[in-house]
């Protein structure tokens, strides 16, 4: 049984008060409810957002955001990485240096594992419990490893990977392309 939410104080947010002016291609992490923070999306990322949940006894890294000194100094300002979860395969971006650099574990569903050779990853096959807080589950769609990440801080948070994204008007839609991997 999963807690409905973290006890008051297991999470410090500390904001990174950098004010140094960046070009736009490297904008800072943005705050987006009270941990956790967006990377802003780019090439590097194939257009994708990554998030990180800011906690007292860890930082969850959702997915590689792209690779550049603004996010790697504002990591470094978090107090870097514990964990790197991969939602689906275009989330695996530059795995490789993120767990180098912070010496992070990386988790990503045991179907999509092989993508990441040479690395020191964490399979899972159904579900996996990563703390009290957090927990994925295999939910494929986008790709045959799909998952996506339950917090259940700030009232309980999904992040689904690319199984829903927004339309032009601001609408959740599901992903729909002509390969969608559908659940057993």
């Amino acid at each position: 049984m999963q807690p409905d939410t973290p006890a008051k104080g297991d999470f410090d947010f500390t904001p990174s008060g950098s004010s140094n002016q960046q070009p736009a291609a490297s904008k800072p992490p943005r705050l987006v409810l009270d941990t956790i923070f967006a990377f802003p999306p780019n090439r590097d990322t194939l257009g994708g957002t990554a998030y990180i949940i800011v906690g007292n006894s860890f930082n969850l890294l959702i997915d590689c955001p792209a690779w550049n000194e603004t996010n790697q100094q504002f990591l470094r300002e978090q107090g870097g990485v514990s964990s790197l979860v991969i939602t689906h395969r275009g989330g695996i971006g530059k795995a490789k240096e993120i767990q180098e650099s912070m010496g992070c574990q990386v988790l990503i569903q045991e179907q999509e594992a092989y993508l990441l050779p040479g690395l020191d990853v964490v399979t899972f096959h159904q579900e996996l419990t990563i703390n009290p807080y957090c927990y994925v589950i295999w939910t494929p769609g986008h790709s045959p490893g799909s998952s996506c990440l339950y917090y259940t801080g700030a009232g309980g948070v999904l992040f689904s990977g690319r199984h829903l994204l927004p339309s032009k008007q601001g609408e959740l839609l599901p992903l729909r392309t002509p390969k969608t991997f559908h659940w057993p």
